[in-house]
């Protein structure tokens, strides 16, 4: 089977990162999505840096560098679409923001762009669905939607191409049925499990067409519905304060909350 091919252009409207870095960070995203992220989800690609949203050729997704994500000032990341039908355009967007220090806010904002590039590129419109056994509830079916970076969405849970921090990512075996040896969960291998979440991670399924989440706090798993609370944690890599779901005909925005 042929890989799926994207074109995405990556540009800064903040005007605060250089063009020069801008290049280096695509450059990274395009070797993980062709060498790392391809083998294992037949997609393959091209990331390219712009300077300036005219530039950008007809038909290339986009992930655009922003000040603000108009959905919460906790969201680092989204990606979604425009339009309808055949005529759905996937963006993504990564705010550039200050956190604790500029090291941390570089390792970051990298991991976030390549995170949303990475999943943008194998499930563009929410629709990437594999049914498995419920987590919570071992005896049902559930479906289980594929989001490369949340399971192991750690901020810290990432590796360098060159100087670019880039995010780590689930495998396909993640929605085995069962643990078998010598098989990897995800890329760096942190995973022991299929469905295994690292702490601070979260997984999204949906149970008798109601959206659950899973998420992992303190070394312990929670089932949050629709509107619920997550436990509080004194980590820095907590990535969900609580769960946002906005449900339409089994789609919904994706979403990254991070401190």
């Amino acid at each position: 089977m042929a890989k799926k091919y994207r074109q995405i252009a990556l540009w800064d409207e903040t005007g605060r990162v250089s063009f020069d870095r801008l290049t280096k960070i695509a450059a990274a995203n395009e070797i993980q999505l062709n060498r790392d992220i391809g083998k294992v989800w037949d997609v393959e690609g091209v990331v390219r840096a712009f300077r300036t949203k005219a530039e950008i050729p007809t038909g290339w997704w986009t992930c655009t560098v922003v000040d603000s994500i108009p959905q919460g000032d906790n969201f680092n990341g989204i990606h979604w679409y425009t339009g309808t039908g055949e005529n759905r355009i996937p963006y993504a967007k990564a705010k550039h923001k200050g956190i604790l220090s500029e090291g941390f806010l570089e390792k970051t904002f990298t991991k976030v762009i390549t995170e949303e590039n990475g999943e943008m590129s194998v499930d563009p419109y929410g629709e990437f669905i594999v049914s498995g056994a419920d987590p919570e509830f071992a005896n049902q079916t559930v479906d289980f939607l594929v989001e490369l970076g949340d399971p192991v969405g750690a901020l810290d849970n990432g590796y360098y191409i060159n100087d670019v921090f880039v995010t780590n990512f689930i495998y396909p075996a993640y929605f085995y049925l069962t643990k078998q040896e010598g098989i990897k969960y995800d890329h760096l291998g942190v995973l022991t499990e299929p469905k295994g979440l690292v702490e601070g991670g979260d997984q999204l399924f949906r149970r008798a067409k109601q959206w659950i989440q899973a998420v992992k706090i303190n070394g312990k798993k929670y089932f949050l519905k629709n509107g619920e609370e997550a436990p509080t944690s004194n980590s820095v890599f907590l990535i969900l304060g609580s769960v946002i779901f906005i449900l339409g005909v089994s789609l919904y925005f994706i979403f990254k909350k991070k401190p």
